[in-house]
């Protein structure tokens, strides 16, 4: 099978392994994240996924606050508004733990900030040249088939025309994907198995596509 051309780039680095969650501080210093908007929603927080997160931060002296506003399908007007708190308390890098949806707000976020003021995000969608290196972001999935983490994608939901729009643009890829499969031990057998169904998907479909090469299947 010949290869067709194609370009591909990731700018994420995978780390993975048992009990990772306690490498967020270490990795936000890496990164010279100073203060650290830690992004989850309130089910995250109180089922105490969170918790070794925020210690490892301490350890590591990285101020943080906690966002918690995360609703699924994020909305345009949260995330404004996440981008108006994260200026307010003077953030220099994101951590979002959960699915899609924090993850999805926290690229919503660093779009905003790095763009500078924070206009209606309704007119920033799709491509983003002026995007810099200015909010560090580093994602934790707490489930098996969201993909978010290593993604350049965010899909959010425009509450005034009522549709979803996408942010896309490979410098909102989180810097650093944290992976560990410990937390999966913690979720609710109907969540743990819907989304685990929902990654073996994925990867059947991109095997039987009839797109599919040697390079995709090797992926899936």
């Amino acid at each position: 099978m010949k290869l067709p051309d194609f370009t591909f780039q990731l700018a994420t680095r995978i780390e993975f392994g048992e009990g990772y969650l306690s490498h967020a501080g270490a990795e936000a210093k890496k990164l010279g994240i100073t203060k650290a908007m830690v992004i989850a929603d309130k089910g995250i927080i109180a089922c105490g996924i969170v918790a070794p997160i925020e210690a490892s931060l301490k350890a590591e002296g990285v101020d943080y606050v906690i966002y918690d506003q995360i609703v699924p399908n994020p909305r345009d007007i949260h995330c404004i508004a996440g981008a108006e708190f994260a200026r307010e308390h003077g953030i220099d890098g994101m951590i979002a733990i959960g699915g899609g949806s924090s993850m999805d707000t926290a690229k919503a976020v660093g779009t905003l900030l790095a763009n500078g003021g924070f206009a209606d995000i309704r007119k920033r969608v799709y491509t983003f040249p002026k995007m810099g290196e200015k909010a560090y972001f580093i994602a934790i999935p707490t489930s098996a088939g969201t993909g978010s983490e290593v993604t350049f994608d965010a899909v959010i939901t425009d509450t005034e025309a009522h549709e979803k729009l996408n942010i896309l643009d490979i410098k909102i890829a989180p810097k650093v994907a944290l992976v560990d499969p410990t937390v999966l031990k913690g979720l609710p057998e109907k969540v743990m198995a819907s989304t685990g169904v929902d990654a073996l998907i994925h990867a059947l479909e991109a095997y039987i596509s009839t797109d599919a090469n040697l390079f995709t299947d090797a992926f899936a």
